[in-house]
């Protein structure tokens, strides 16, 4: 797995234009505060699929994210990745650094869709939580949503049949990631395999199903479009004249 980040999609931070500010820890933190701080804050600009940080190895970052997804992966003792945590906009990865320099990170964090993400050196986020409480209490409540968040993906993806699993993951996708016109990027088989903890096969069949069905339909543009069966069949149901 590449630890690697393209240096051509890497960039100065503006926090001014920041489209998830009042949803991160730093939304009580002026523009001037964040122009001063010790280390620059970067803007990485990840492709689907693109690892952010690798189990393993040491980072002295913090990261929050400014638009798109991040999911986290967990090994299994059998080997199986099973995403326990899907961070979104206004989230923040990487807490475990902030107890010692180059700690390792505890998970795989790696793009779940296109996404773009603030690399927040750990001199600056000291910096802040030392001369700016507020961020040390947002920082907090933001670890604590996080969690509820992830228990949310165990109960709802990991629970009932599979159809019913691979719909939640529709719906979230649906929710958090479609474009105004309701399309969104269809995860790959291993993703929503790693999410409902079944295979890539399975899943495969049940979203070939949907397809057959007209619930899921594929766009011109290459997004996807959702629509639950009932409304699905309500469409694809012929309408009869009655006799006169």
């Amino acid at each position: 797995m590449s630890f690697k980040i393209n240096a051509n999609r890497t960039e100065q931070a503006n926090c001014a234009q920041c489209p998830a500010r009042g949803i991160t820890i730093f939304a009580h933190i002026s523009d001037a505060v964040l122009l001063k701080l010790p280390a620059p804050i970067n803007r990485l600009l990840l492709k689907d699929q693109e690892v952010l940080c690798e189990q393993g190895r040491g980072d002295n970052y913090v990261y929050s994210i400014r638009r798109g997804w991040v999911k986290i992966i967990e090994t299994t003792a059998e080997g199986t990745a099973r995403i326990v945590r899907l961070v979104g906009p206004g989230g923040i990865l990487g807490v475990e650094h902030l107890g010692l320099p180059n700690t390792d990170c505890t998970h795989n964090a790696i793009a779940f869709g296109a996404t773009d993400v603030c690399r927040i050196p750990l001199e600056s986020m000291r910096y802040l939580m030392s001369n700016h409480p507020k961020v040390s209490e947002s920082l907090i409540d933001k670890c604590v949503e996080q969690l509820n968040q992830s228990d949310q993906v165990i109960v709802q993806f990991s629970s009932g049949p599979l159809r019913d699993r691979i719909t939640h993951v529709l719906d979230f996708l649906v929710h958090n990631t479609a474009n105004p016109e309701g399309q969104f990027h269809l995860s790959s088989g291993a993703d929503f395999a790693a999410l409902t903890g079944s295979t890539v096969e399975s899943v495969s069949r049940v979203l070939a199903e949907m397809k057959k069905e007209a619930q899921l339909i594929r766009c011109a543009n290459g997004l996807y479009r959702f629509t639950p069966l009932a409304q699905a069949s309500a469409k694809a149901k012929p309408v009869r004249s009655k006799p006169l």
